[in-house]
């Protein structure tokens, strides 16, 4: 482990690599490895650390910061890697950030549904304002470009507007981008029981999948997301690798395994027992075949002084399941009530969810296990149910109490 790990609240790799980093570059060559061309789809739970990952690999291949990348990532793990070096500063990083997206396109009517995604993509656009000021752009593509900063741009021009702007910076700079997607089911989830949530997914699955899919100036794509929808997912068929919470690909490369949590509790001067009650409360989590830490709550235990609660209840991080939790009856919730008195279940559950309106239980044990509120082990052809932590516990019990409370019990 690298002495380094972002404090919160950081949002560069150099506030990162300043403060204590546990070192998670060798995602850079999980990616590469692959070849050129590819995209990928990560799922993890949230505040896992996919966006803390984003920030490192904008870091790593951004070729306008290309001066500052040698000092970032020396004697980080990735520097043992010459084949990888040799892509650092040398691609142009487009980064669409679906996040305030979500919340933009879920208060919209049905008419307006599509604004917050054309906010986003000007957002993205913006990163490039001095670069896409070059000579090399004709007049219509200036006059583009100018809508795309103040989203008055049509479906048409919305659909092709990342992969315009991967062609553009390729005849800039002669060099691939490389496409990261954060939160990218966050439009999704955020209109999952509004009348325009078809008219949303359909959009943003166009406007990536458009973006992602056969570009011959994109050097790899990223797309990060907390669940896994089949309805989404169809858009880039079958060109989509997804390397879920059960690919056996970066296993340990989000979250903290239990010598990282160690080092960062050392480091920080945490009491004896601290290892053992942060097993308690945020360990457990069994992901990719890797057991795991919750890197969000233990920076918040190790910043509040070791002040052991549940820091994951202010996150959102139950978002996706209080959703479909709302569609569900009650007698179909009751048979998860045995998880929060420590019992086990064998089940056979699936690696997605179709959409988070489905009412099932298998759907909701599958939709759990990917917001990290239920651990599945492998057992022959079927899985053992189980609540990783105390936490995830008093995660699932808020869920359910927010549910009674609402219909009236």
């Amino acid at each position: 482990m690298t002495d380094a790990m972002g404090s919160l609240g950081a949002c560069t790799f150099r506030d990162f690599r300043e403060s204590y980093y546990v070192d998670k570059t060798m995602l850079i060559k999980d990616l590469l490895d692959g070849g050129p061309g590819k995209a990928y789809l990560y799922t993890r739970p949230r505040r896992f650390g996919k966006s803390a990952s984003i920030i490192m690999l904008k870091a790593f291949f951004d070729t306008f910061k290309a001066s500052e990348a040698p000092e970032l990532f020396e004697g980080m793990e990735i520097s043992k890697h010459p084949e990888c070096m040799e892509h650092m500063g040398k691609h142009p990083v487009i980064f669409l950030d679906l996040y305030y997206a979500g919340s933009l396109l879920s208060e919209k009517t049905p008419r307006e549904a599509l604004n917050g995604l054309k906010h986003a993509v000007g957002w993205t656009y913006h990163a490039f304002n001095e670069i896409l000021q070059k000579p090399a752009l004709d007049a219509s593509e200036a006059d583009l470009i100018q809508r795309m900063y103040r989203g008055m741009i049509n479906y048409e021009e919305l659909i092709l507007s990342i992969r315009n702007l991967s062609e553009i910076l390729y005849r800039i700079t002669g060099q691939r981008a490389v496409i990261l997607v954060d939160d990218c089911d966050r439009p999704s989830i955020d209109s999952t029981f509004s009348e325009h949530h078809d008219t949303v997914v359909d959009a943003v699955g166009h406007v990536l999948s458009t973006a992602v899919c056969g570009n011959p100036c994109c050097q790899f794509a990223l797309l990060m997301s907390s669940v896994r929808e089949g309805s989404f997912e169809s858009y880039f068929e079958p060109r989509l690798e997804c390397r879920d919470i059960y690919s056996d690909i970066s296993g340990e490369l989000f979250g903290f395994t239990e010598d990282e949590t160690k080092g960062l509790l050392e480091h920080f001067g945490a009491p004896d027992d601290a290892l053992d009650e942060v097993r308690r409360l945020y360990g457990g989590y069994r992901i990719c075949g890797a057991y795991l830490f919750d890197p969000y709550s233990i920076l918040w235990y190790t910043d509040k002084g070791f002040v052991a609660k549940n820091y994951r209840a202010e996150s959102f991080s139950s978002r996706p399941v209080e959703k479909m939790v709302r569609g569900m009856d009650l007698n179909t919730l009751a048979r998860i009530v045995p998880f929060l008195l420590g019992k086990e279940e064998l089940f056979w559950i699936r690696p997605w969810v179709y959409s988070l309106r489905e009412t099932d239980y298998r759907s909701l044990c599958s939709l759990m296990v990917m917001a990290g509120f239920l651990n599945a082990v492998p057992s022959g052809f079927i899985q053992i149910l189980s609540v990783p932590n105390e936490e995830a516990k008093e995660e699932i019990f808020a869920c359910l109490k927010r549910r009674y409370r609402n219909a009236n019990l």
